[in-house]
């Protein structure tokens, strides 16, 4: 039983695949609006409350919007409202993380009556006016661009662009998420994400904005196109989960993993049944021998049980005499050439 629990507890060990957390907290762009509320305080406590509200949502769903009245209680006072998502390849916990993250950072642009703030991993936005289905913002749209050129030069860059058609088409295909992993075998990675509150049309319309945004980052190695109904990104790592639309298959690290784990497992497997084997038959011997050491203790020889073992030819039968007192009684030939009894 206790080498059935080691191989089991070993098998866990070695081929559990806890997902690698990494909530993607870098801040892509924080967008603060230009206008203020004419009561700042009520509208930072409906602010506090909107926040609230969104992630009693976003922790179940990965995505949530949300409108709360002014707490002013002011009929001129206008509604809030808020929306947040996390990237589809993300876990629950990481969403969460990523969230937190947002909730922390937005504040900065109170008492500023809109602003939103795109992460790496998810999108926080809130305002006073319905921006729900809202695809792209000819105002506030951006290109975030990474630093350092790409040192394929126009072979990544020609791959960069190639891409973006098809992670565009994956996304819309596929409810508005797609990743792309080593476009045409090379080290070039795409992610599209587009809000859940926008339609199939305004989620293209958005890509295909959001990918002209980030080609013009090139020949910078990582480029983003943020806009007001999604998020854009190349880079030439895999910078995104598993999970999700994504294409691809185990990469080469992941693969050498497995097989040294099964070559570790197999290893221990035999030399745990080679344990187990040998102490059975050590079981056996004592059972079937346990009151010899005895007497030979009593009778004060000093041979070693492995002398005598080798002696009678591991207590053979043949050598058998008879039956004492103490025991079995064997006839045997010390490496001297003593014999025995």
């Amino acid at each position: 039983m206790s080498l059935l629990l080691l191989l089991f507890s070993v098998h866990l060990l070695l081929f559990s695949t806890p997902a690698a957390s990494d909530p993607r907290t870098s801040v892509a762009a924080l967008i603060c609006g230009t206008a203020s509320p004419s009561n700042s305080a009520s509208f930072i406590q409906t602010f506090a409350a909107e926040m609230q509200s969104l992630s009693d949502s976003v922790s179940s769903r990965g995505f949530a919007t949300s409108s709360t009245p002014s707490i002013a209680g002011n009929a001129t006072a206008a509604t809030m409202y808020g929306l947040a998502q996390c990237h589809s390849d993300l876990s629950s916990t990481d969403c969460m993380l990523c969230f937190a993250e947002c909730r922390t950072r937005l504040p900065r642009c109170l008492p500023a009556d809109s602003a939103r703030i795109f992460l790496d991993g998810c999108f926080l936005r809130y305002g006073v006016s319905n921006f729900f289905n809202q695809s792209v913002d000819p105002v506030n749209d951006k290109a975030a661009c990474g630093t350092g050129n790409s040192t394929v030069g126009g072979a990544y860059a020609a791959n960069v662009r190639l891409m973006m058609g098809n992670l565009t088409d994956r996304a819309v295909a596929n409810g508005g998420f797609a990743t792309i992993e080593r476009f045409n075998g090379a080290d070039v990675y795409g992610l599209g994400q587009c809000w859940k509150s926008v339609n199939r049309t305004g989620c293209r319309e958005c890509l295909v904005k959001a990918a002209k945004e980030a080609t013009s980052c090139l020949p910078n190695k990582e480029g983003r196109g943020l806009n007001a109904g999604c998020y854009l990104r190349y880079d030439n790592y895999k910078f995104f989960g598993n999970s999700g639309g994504g294409q691809g298959s185990l990469s080469t690290g992941a693969i050498i993993g497995i097989v040294a784990a099964s070559i570790v497992l197999v290893f221990l497997v035999i030399l745990g049944i080679f344990t187990y084997r040998r102490r059975i038959r050590k079981q056996q011997e004592q059972k079937q021998f346990g009151k010899l050491p005895l007497s030979i203790t009593k009778s004060h020889l000093n041979f070693k049980y492995e002398v005598l073992e080798k002696a009678t030819n591991f207590f053979d039968n043949s050598r058998k005499l008879g039956q004492g007192g103490a025991g079995s009684v064997y006839k045997g030939t010390l490496p001297d050439g003593k014999q025995l009894p």
